[in-house]
């Protein structure tokens, strides 16, 4: 299971990276397209059409891994505050069933769709070409997997917790806030 969660975690970080690579270059991309469009009145061709279809669907989708390996999603504890340990890990093992199962529908849809616009060659009319769209649409499916894989992490881990006692994953990456607190 450890090595497991390290081809994950590795996963994860390289994809979260590619989103980091993304972010970076829609930066510089959009202040030259200003720059260039106020100063010189000669915007970059396309730039819209990249930021929405490419540098956009990366940075939602491709760190959802990370994110989830690190706890790192919004969470209320209105009603959960008062539980001790055991009973919260069985509540986040319950939850995380429920989203593991709404994440995965989430990458089999997505990826039929990635596999449709693939064979068909979607592409988006420029003014100038028509730009391939296509290999974004396969950023939904590759977040959603490495999020349903850590769900499924999670969940294993805490219901080793809930049931067993003890967790089964350790490592740095897995850890929560539940096992700050024993």
């Amino acid at each position: 299971m450890k090595a497991f969660e390290r081809l994950a975690s590795k996963l994860s970080t390289f994809s979260a990276f590619l989103a980091g690579v993304a972010m970076f270059l829609m930066m510089v991309q959009v202040s030259f397209d200003v720059v260039l469009k106020y100063v010189f009145n000669w915007p970059i061709p396309m730039t819209l059409e990249t930021v929405s279809s490419y540098y956009m669907v990366a940075l939602v989708f491709l760190p959802l891994g990370i994110v989830t390996r690190d706890h790192e999603h919004i969470s209320v504890e209105l009603f959960t505050q008062g539980l001790n340990d055991k009973w919260m890990a069985f509540t986040n093992a319950t939850a995380g069933v429920l989203a593991s199962a709404y994440v995965f529908v989430m990458f089999y849809r997505s990826g039929q769709e990635a596999i449709h616009k693939t064979i068909i060659q979607e592409s988006w009319e420029t003014a100038i070409l028509d730009m391939q769209v296509w290999p974004s649409r396969w950023f939904v499916p590759i977040g959603c997997a490495l999020m349903t894989i850590y769900l499924l992490i999670h969940v294993v881990d805490n219901y080793s917790f809930f049931f067993r006692g003890r967790r089964i994953m350790t490592s740095g990456s897995v850890t929560s806030k539940l096992d700050l607190d024993l």
